[in-house]
């Protein structure tokens, strides 16, 4: 499959209220993650519960919802990539950070290969086609990652998207370590004052750090 990750997930094609198995003719629409089991038996309704914290406070986000299978729970997700004009379905390329950075594939879920967020900036600064734009949404998602804990020790939680001749940061997708202990970007772990792991021990000092790594405004930052 063309879906990467940790979590099993299933491409479909959703027609209405029908369900079909993608073939080399028919794209798929959707993924669905299949539902897990205790004691993370509420990550998919977490995870919904996120994307749609998320796009209610003006992120671009993949929509997300839980459904039932039979007794089986999943999370369905659109796929932003799949997406064309008047309902058409067609296939956009993406690339996650560690894919645009040239980083190996196993390196891609090890917390200490994480690419530091400076390295990020400069990446959507060079390589997007509306850098302002996507900065902004970049750093958007980090601040948002934070209130809810999802800070990711990778960089496949964000991608950019090649669609009609640009390079855009893509929209934010995988929420499901929104509800759990998750281990903090690069520039959290370097700060002498982050306190290791833990969201809720970010201080101002964290976020000096990151706009004076980063060339950014410490005011345009905070606001």
């Amino acid at each position: 499959l063309s879906i990467s990750g940790t979590r099993n997930k299933l491409p479909v094609v959703l027609r209405g209220a029908d369900t079909f198995l993608p073939s080399e003719t028919l794209r798929s629409t959707h993924f669905l993650k299949i539902g897990v089991v205790f004691p993370f038996f509420r990550l998919l309704e977490g995870e919904a519960f996120c994307s749609d914290l998320a796009a209610a406070v003006g992120l671009k986000v993949a929509p997300a919802k839980t459904r039932m299978i039979g007794e089986t729970r999943c999370l369905e997700v659109e796929r932003y990539d799949r997406c064309g004009p008047n309902g058409t379905t067609v296939w956009w390329h993406q690339e996650d950070f560690h894919q645009a950075l040239g980083m190996l594939p196993e390196a891609k879920y090890k917390a200490e290969s994480a690419p530091p967020a400076q390295t990020c900036v400069n990446m959507i600064r060079e390589w997007s086609t509306c850098p302002a734009l996507d900065l902004l949404a970049f750093l958007d998602g980090l601040v948002f990652g934070a209130l809810i804990g999802r800070i990711r020790p990778r960089g496949a939680g964000f991608s950019f998207i090649y669609r009609d001749g640009e390079r855009r940061l893509a929209p934010s997708y995988d929420w499901d370590d929104g509800i759990t202990n998750g281990t903090l970007m690069e520039f959290y772990r370097r700060s002498k004052d982050s306190g290791g792991a833990d969201p809720e021990s970010l201080t101002e000092s964290c976020w000096r750090t990151l706009a004076d790594e980063c060339r950014l405004s410490w005011p345009w930052l905070r606001e």
